[in-house]
């Protein structure tokens, strides 16, 4: 003890051997059974040895086992009766537990406080098992100096070993106890989960329970809108539920349930009555019997309820008690899992909502409630709100009208000034084709008119009427010939429609070359005046009309978006690149100098403000119905 008199542990080890004293004469204690009679008759047995120890004025000695209610232990054994312990002892014994160390305090040789015959010291040593304090021995002393404090302590720590051995005994026992119990436990526990069903693994469990633990009847019952509904009586696969007993044990099991608590009938000795008065009328109405009823939860939902009854002749005992309501503790969530089994698939739906909302809207589970509010939100915006639905498709830039330059007559082209990419002019020469042959025909039929005209005017000097008509239509032929050789002379320049871009045709390279009447030669398209001609895939054509609004963004220029509207959709469809699309036209709303013959970019058409859940689902639904109507039987 320190100068303020605070108690000082000390760190001893417990030894069974004896020391400073022959303790033979406590050998009897061996064949006492049972640590509160061993420690009972040890105190009786060591106090005459411990006051005749020399300088040791005994006052007490006792025994405590260790007790959660009482910080210094359950009193099991002290000497002398008579004698109760100071408060210095049980103090003394309280941090004892609390440690787990040899507490020596109040007035202690040889630690600063001169003794004298009017003043005690506590002595309190710990009994462990397996690194646990069952249990102290204190004591309570005047010593004369501190030899004797040693002799007492030496003393005491010799006769400790009886002590232990009897702790060891009765713990090894509480061991095989518990070992015995585990056991049945599991064998009730295989009878449950090898039972098939619910109703066979209720049955099981009653019949089980009812010969485990020796029981006339066990009843089983599940609590169902606010009713207990038996489920199972042992020894009985039907019954009644018109009968009196049914009616008795399912009033019994609901007042458990309403209480949530176990109820046992007869109350047992020490403890305080509870409520059981459909217990005491079930007791009554069979004439005297002994109940125990166990309520079975889920979690911290008590869903049924296990009621045990026996003769009047064989109560229940507490470690019955406990070991009866551990058994039913650990087959309650079998029994309710194979419940929901069993259940229709409706009814597992339900359940597993109304859990799924109870956990939502419990205290816990932050992150699940940010995600259902996230869906809610986000299904919430999809059913109300509205986007402009649109449709994409491959664009090409054409020019609005297109002028195909080809030769007026068979011949050879002579010159070909411009190439595909110029920019020309209206009325600028394209292609010029050879002239000789048509210049020497056109002589050739001159003179074939002059030789006509004379041969006319001699039948008309002669007065002959037949060849005057023959000279006159073959003058008026020759003419005829004469003008179209003329035409033809006239096309021999081939020019310029307008002003425009040649998008094909490179005769710089056929120069010579003959060319038949009609032949394409060249394609001539204007400046600034286009059309965009648009692929829309078949599944989307349905939604387009003339007039919808058209955003383009062209590949060659993709940080600019140009406005056009539909002019035409036509009924003509194309395959290409392993699908089917429609050709529809659209015009610019203005002209753009940016925009080339031939660019291509990808178009947005607007087809109206649609709910969020028909712009984004409506294509899923066309091919998932498109599916089931290919795959639908006949």
């Amino acid at each position: 003890m320190d100068q303020n008199g605070a108690a000082q542990p000390m760190d001893m080890v417990v030894r069974s051997e004896p020391s400073m004293q022959d303790f033979s004469g406590l050998a009897d204690i061996a064949s006492i059974q049972g640590f509160k009679e061993v420690a009972a008759a040890w105190v009786m047995a060591v106090l005459p040895l411990f006051a005749r120890l020399p300088g040791v004025g005994l006052d007490l000695i006792c025994v405590n086992l260790a007790d959660e209610l009482h910080p210094e232990g359950l009193d099991l054994g002290r000497a002398p009766r008579r004698r109760l312990p100071t408060a210095l002892l049980t103090g003394a014994m309280g941090q004892a537990f609390e440690r787990g160390q040899v507490i020596v305090t109040g007035s202690v040789p040889g630690q600063g406080i001169p003794a004298h015959s009017a003043e005690i010291a506590a002595l309190v040593i710990p009994l462990a098992i397996f690194d646990r304090v069952e249990a102290v021995i204190g004591v309570e002393a005047k010593l004369a100096n501190t030899a004797s404090l040693a002799a007492l302590l030496s003393a005491v720590q010799a006769a400790s070993g009886w002590l232990v051995n009897a702790l060891s005994a009765e713990e090894v026992e509480r061991a095989d106890q518990r070992l015995d119990a585990a056991g049945d436990v599991l064998k009730t526990v295989i009878v449950v989960v090898e039972a098939e069903g619910f109703k066979g693994a209720a049955q099981a469990a009653v019949t089980d329970l009812a010969l485990r633990f020796n029981a006339n009847r066990v009843a089983f019952g599940v609590f169902r809108r606010n009713h207990i509904r038996l489920q199972a009586i042992s020894n009985a696969s039907e019954f009644k539920k018109n009968l009196r007993d049914v009616r008795l044990i399912e009033t019994a099991m609901h007042e458990a349930v309403d209480q949530d608590a176990t109820l046992v009938w007869p109350v047992l000795e020490g403890l305080a009555p509870p409520l059981c008065v459909a217990h005491c009328e079930m007791n009554r109405a069979l004439g005297g019997v002994s109940l125990f009823t166990v309520p079975m939860y889920e979690g911290d939902h008590c869903y049924a309820a296990i009621l045990f009854e026996r003769p009047a002749d064989k109560p229940f005992v507490p470690d019955e008690l406990d070991l009866i309501e551990a058994t039913v503790t650990v087959i309650a969530p079998i029994l309710k899992e194979k419940e929901a089994n069993d259940a229709w698939l409706s009814l597992k739906a339900w359940r597993t909502f109304k859990r799924q909302l109870k956990l939502l809207l419990g205290p816990q589970k932050f992150a699940r409630k940010l995600i259902v509010l996230g869906a809610i939100a986000f299904f919430a915006i999809l059913l109300l709100g509205r986007q402009m639905a649109i449709v994409t498709a491959s664009a090409v830039v054409e020019g609005s009208t297109e002028r195909i330059i080809s030769a007026s007559f068979d011949g050879f082209i002579a010159d070909a000034p411009v190439r595909e990419g110029d920019v020309v002019k209206a009325g600028q020469i394209l292609v010029s084709m050879d002239d000789r042959d048509l210049v020497l025909e056109r002589v050739r039929l001159v003179t074939d008119a002059e030789q006509e005209q004379l041969e006319l005017d001699k039948s008309i000097a002669t007065r002959d009427r037949n060849q005057t008509a023959i000279r006159e239509a073959r003058v008026k032929q020759s003419a005829a010939r004469i003008k179209l050789i003329d035409i033809q002379l006239g096309r021999v320049a081939l020019r310029a429609p307008f002003d425009g871009l040649v998008i094909s045709g490179d005769l710089s390279q056929s120069i010579g070359a003959s060319v038949a009447k009609g032949q394409p030669l060249m394609t001539v398209a204007p400046l600034d005046d286009f059309r965009v001609v648009l692929a829309v895939d078949e599944s989307r054509i349905s939604n387009l009309s003339p007039g919808q609004i058209v955003w383009l963004r062209m590949t060659a220029l993709p940080d600019q978006v140009f406005g056009a509207h539909i002019s035409a959709v036509q009924p003509v469809a194309r395959y290409g690149d392993g699908k089917t699309s429609y050709r529809v036209l659209a015009m610019l709303d203005q002209s753009e100098p940016a925009l080339l013959h031939g660019m291509q970019g990808v178009a947005r058409v607007e087809v109206g403000r649609r709910p969020l859940w028909s712009v984004w689902l409506t294509p899923v639904f066309d091919r998932l119905r498109l599916m089931l109507w290919s795959q639908w039987p006949v």
